[in-house]
């Protein structure tokens, strides 16, 4: 029997204080035994998530202090027999990360028929004959990105270059107002 490998990553990094424990296995295990064994460290770790993908099964914990590897080893044994005895564990801290900044990264402008949607992170020049929609990804559920967003706001165009003229609009949703911001920029 091998001995346990254990791979530690990102040491040096500015961080959280939150520390992971991460092992990939191969997909022919049983998901019981996955599921039991992800699990049994729920009380433990702040975080626990196991996955199937294409190359096998991803588990991780997270915690908040150093990751208690040995513990993590003879709990996973104790809860799913010799299973996870040859399973090499790669450790990591988890590094500080400026979520705001990597949710502008994940919205860049795009643009909806007529409407340019962009967040106040952007800076760049808005496009010649579009109607701007400034929206804050960080605080936006409705940023004009989902499907549905997008139909409401190609409807309003389409009401729009049907000469309708509403009295009041009512934008009935939770996010971030932009079908009543796109209803007030076409109709003023």
């Amino acid at each position: 029997m091998k001995k346990q490998a254990v791979t530690t990553e990102n040491s040096g990094v500015q961080s959280t204080g939150l520390s992971s424990v991460s092992l990939s296995l191969p997909s022919s295990y049983d998901e019981n035994i996955i599921g039991k064994a992800a699990s049994s460290l729920e009380e433990e770790a702040v975080s626990v998530s196991w996955v199937k993908t294409k190359q096998g099964w991803d588990i991780q914990w997270v915690f908040t202090s150093p990751a208690p590897v040995k513990q993590l080893a003879k709990l996973l044994t104790k809860h799913s027999g010799d299973a996870f005895k040859e399973t090499d564990f790669v450790v990591a801290d988890i590094p500080e990360t400026n979520w705001l900044e990597q949710s502008y990264l994940q919205f860049p402008p795009f643009e909806v028929q007529d409407f340019f949607i962009f967040g106040s992170h952007y800076d760049g020049k808005i496009p010649k004959g579009k109607i701007p929609l400034q929206i804050d990804a960080a605080t936006a559920f409705g940023s004009g990105e989902h499907g549905t967003t997008r139909g409401c706001l190609e409807a309003l165009l389409y009401l729009h270059g049907t000469g309708l003229k509403p009295k009041s609009i009512l934008d009935m949703g939770a996010g971030s107002g932009i079908l009543g911001i796109a209803a007030y920029k076409l109709w003023k």
